[in-house]
């Protein structure tokens, strides 16, 4: 009887999270309407499997329990919401219709340090949901402050930035300072294929840059593409105005990880595969690479 009252209980539990998360997160109701849904599917039945893990002896233990869901489902979405999704909506810049790519960041390590700042903020955060606040050390708190102040300095610092490659031209962004310069003004172009480490991860991500080289020197590379449909189309809009340009175009040839990352991120049943060949310049049918290749 005791273990058929705690399986019913995990699965109130777990069925609990995934409603409570999906209510959460779903985009069909307003905050307030979501509020008894997630009471209703998932408050109250996470309390109940609690209840039944724990029997009435722990009560203390199911209301910390509560405490983790509670956390898990609705104070770290929100928290995300408003530390994340927000600021995106509240920046300067959007996309416009001559922009051919866009990507609302200057730079990859300003994102990286963001990610950084960003994880130490929940981790404290959560840390003082969970504990007794007379327990929490001072330190912790000082913690807080900071990784919110950090944050909060380079969401503003780079408020207005952003890259664009369009019809005109290349434009970016960086920490308030503009650069811009003309096709016209473009020597040279290349499309590198990479592998990418997303931060915290131990995951590959088959992904590729375009580098403009400027008659002043200067190279402007844009490293946000990835493997995935609406990237490719994008990166082959770039490459016919490139070529469009007359602007001398190089393609760097993929090495065998690349190759092999190919395969395990294939999507069948769609023209992904296709769409990027004709963007590397690669024959599936005579099994080579076409025109300047590296």
């Amino acid at each position: 009887m005791l273990k058929f009252k705690k399986g019913a209980g995990w699965i109130l539990v777990i069925a609990s999270v995934f409603l409570g998360l999906g209510i959460v997160l779903g985009e069909n109701l307003s905050l307030f309407k979501k509020v008894l849904p997630y009471t209703g599917l998932g408050l109250l039945p996470a309390f109940a499997g609690f209840y039944l893990i724990r029997g009435k002896e722990k009560i203390r233990v199911t209301l910390r329990d509560m405490k983790v869901y509670t956390l898990i489902t609705l104070f770290l979405p929100l928290f995300a919401y408003i530390l994340i999704w927000l600021p995106a909506k509240w920046k300067g810049v959007s996309r416009t219709e001559q922009d051919l790519a866009f990507d609302a960041s200057s730079v990859g390590w300003i994102s990286n340090v963001q990610t950084i700042l960003l994880t130490g903020l929940l981790i404290c955060f959560s840390y003082i949901f969970l504990k007794t606040f007379r327990r929490i050390r001072g330190y912790v708190w000082g913690l807080l402050v900071l990784f919110l102040f950090l944050y909060s300095g380079t969401l503003l610092s780079t408020m207005d930035d952003f890259r664009a490659i369009r019809d005109d031209g290349i434009v970016q962004v960086e920490l308030g300072t503009k650069g811009k310069v003309s096709w016209m003004e473009v020597e040279e172009a290349r499309l590198i294929p990479f592998i990418d480490y997303p931060l915290f991860t131990d995951e590959e991500v088959l992904s590729w840059k375009f580098e403009f080289d400027t008659e002043e020197g200067e190279t402007y590379t844009f490293d946000s593409f990835f493997y995935e449909d609406k990237q490719v189309k994008e990166s082959l809009s770039v490459k016919a105005k490139v070529m469009e340009e007359g602007i001398p175009f190089t393609i760097v040839k993929m090495n065998e990880d690349q190759w092999n990352l190919l395969e395990e991120e294939d999507r069948e049943g769609t023209n992904l595969r296709r769409d990027y060949y004709e963007l590397i310049g690669y024959d599936a049918f005579y099994g080579k690479y076409l025109g300047d290749i590296e």
